[in-house]
Formats: C-alpha cells, sequence, structure tokens
C-alpha cells in the first residue's frame, strides 16, 4: 500500500500519540508499508508537520494552497493555474496578493522540502520517491525547483562534511591553528568557533 505525504504525517502522528518511539514508528512503516525512513527522518516529518499545523492556524485553506502550490513553481502563470484548478472561484488578483504576502512562508515551505529531500537522500530514496514525497495535493515541484532543492541539499551536505573535517582537526591538533587555514582554504560560512562550538566529540 503506497502513502501519501500527507498520510504518511497522520500515521506518524498517530503512531505518536499512542505513545510509540520514533525508532518503533521508523520499523512499523518498514514492516507494514515498505517505507525505508530511519528515526531521524520519521522525527523530522513529525516535528515539522506540528509546527506547520501551528501556523496554519491563522490561515484560510486558500492561503495554504497557495503557499504549498507558489514552493513548487518558479512561474506564475503556474501558481495560477494550479490554484484554479484547486479553488475555482478564486481571483488571479488574490492569488497575486497572498504571492507577495506569504513570501517568508513559501520560503519555510522550501526549506521544509530541502530537508526532506536530504532526509530522502540520506535513506536511500529514489528521486521519483523523493519528489512523490514532496508533492502537494498531487502538486509535484516542477523540474527547475527540485534540482534548486537536490542542490540545496548537497551542498549541505558538503558544508557539513568540510565542517566535521575542520572540527577533527581541532581535536587533532588540540588547538585552531590548522582548523583557521582549513577555514581559508574552504569557507563554509561559518567561523572556527561556531564549528568549534557545533561539532563537539
Amino acid at each position: 500500500m503506497k502513502l501519501t505525504r500527507d498520510e504518511l504525517r497522520e500515521l506518524i502522528c498517530k503512531y505518536k500519540e499512542q505513545g510509540l518511539t520514533f525508532e518503533r514508528i521508523s520499523e512499523i512503516l518498514d514492516e507494514e508499508y515498505g517505507i525505508k525512513r530511519d528515526r531521524q527522518s520519521i522525527y523530522g516529518i513529525y516535528k515539522r508537520y506540528m509546527n506547520r499545523l501551528e501556523k496554519d492556524k491563522e490561515k484560510l485553506r486558500t492561503d495554504i494552497d497557495i503557499i504549498n502550490i507558489a514552493a513548487r513553481n518558479e512561474y506564475f502563470s503556474n501558481i495560477k493555474k494550479q490554484v484554479m484548478k484547486l479553488e475555482s472561484n478564486i481571483t488571479e488578483s488574490y492569488i497575486k496578493t497572498a504571492v507577495e504576502k506569504y513570501k517568508d512562508d513559501i520560503q519555510e515551505i522550501e526549506d521544509e522540502m530541502v530537508e526532506i529531500v536530504s532526509d530522502g537522500i540520506r535513506t536511500g530514496a529514489t528521486k521519483e520517491e523523493i519528489l512523490e514525497s514532496i508533492s502537494y495535493k498531487g502538486i509535484r515541484p516542477t523540474e527547475k525547483i527540485y534540482v534548486k532543492l537536490a542542490t540545496k541539499s548537497f551542498r549541505n551536505k558538503i558544508i557539513e562534511s568540510i565542517e566535521t573535517i575542520v572540527a577533527q582537526s581541532i581535536k587533532h591538533s588540540g588547538d585552531t591553528s590548522v582548523a583557521k587555514e582549513l577555514v581559508k582554504e574552504f569557507p563554509t560560512g561559518n567561523s572556527v568557533t561556531v564549528i568549534k562550538n557545533r561539532y563537539t566529540w
């Protein structure tokens, strides 16, 4: 049985309400649905969903649709067409205003999708499986948006790898002299102090 993203979220919430651990939920999803997600991935899905529910309390259903569709498209004409397919009596002007008004929310959805793509890559999901997991009401991100999300995801992995090695150099030498040289050569956007504090063993 194949679950949609929304069904998966609801199922995880149901199991969590029953008091199951994220580890156990991961095992059940694998055994009963063939869904391979590790404990960390299940926790991420749950946390993001809870945060989203909290934020969505004040928004209209139409606005939520616009935000999610806009995050999956680069052109307004596509956003308009897809929103109007879901909400037949909505105006172009309303959609345009909502896209402008909810720019930050659209960015949050994009950031959430980057995390989902990262989870998928880490757990060995195929591109097709990842696209399915980031679709909204059957609407998938365009290829251009997916490339942007995957690029961000892999960039984050590269930065994390570099910072892990920089942190190992601190542990190895007992000071930050090597780390400072590495950060000059491979800048990640974080200082040696931030890296040292973030990656402690």
